[in-house]
């Protein structure tokens, strides 16, 4: 049994709406239908591998 098959919200509705990718950090910008609002995810590139990293607040974000 998958971690999400019990939770209220398994179907999220992933949807990418930008992404930017500039050497190795990659800033994705989606929607799901869980939120109203764009969320945020930042990568970075470690060993060849997209890594999801901590976003501090005052980072700013390239959208």
């Amino acid at each position: 049994m998958g971690i999400f098959l019990d939770m209220k919200f398994a179907d999220s509705e992933f949807q990418l709406i930008d992404e930017v990718i500039n050497n190795d950090v990659a800033w994705l910008k989606y929607l799901t239908a869980i939120y109203d609002v764009p969320g945020t995810f930042k990568l970075e590139k470690v060993d060849g591998k997209w890594l999801v990293s901590a976003r501090h607040p005052r980072v700013e974000v390239p959208f």
